[in-house]
């Protein structure tokens, strides 16, 4: 998953040459989550595209404070939707 995280990020996209770990993957979606060795935001939520992107804005990625963050905003609600 990194080096698929590092073949589609381009030059201005957050996480580009940045030394990112993935740690998960959602099951059902090609959401990975990231640890983010060298900064102060610890976590980031990539959904990886599967393409080179051109775009900064591509592939999506949602930047997380710490483990507490990441669970209270992204994993509890993601899995309440999966289990309803």
């Amino acid at each position: 998953m990194e080096a698929e995280l590092r073949s589609e990020v381009c030059r201005g996209h957050v996480l580009y040459g940045r030394k990112c770990t993935a740690i998960g993957h959602r099951q059902d979606c090609d959401d990975v989550l990231f640890w983010l060795n060298e900064t102060e935001t610890q976590l980031a939520v990539v959904h990886l595209s599967f393409s080179k992107e051109s775009d900064p804005m591509w592939p999506t990625t949602a930047l997380y404070e710490s483990l507490g963050c990441w669970v209270a905003e992204c994993m509890k609600p993601d899995a309440e939707e999966f289990n309803s």
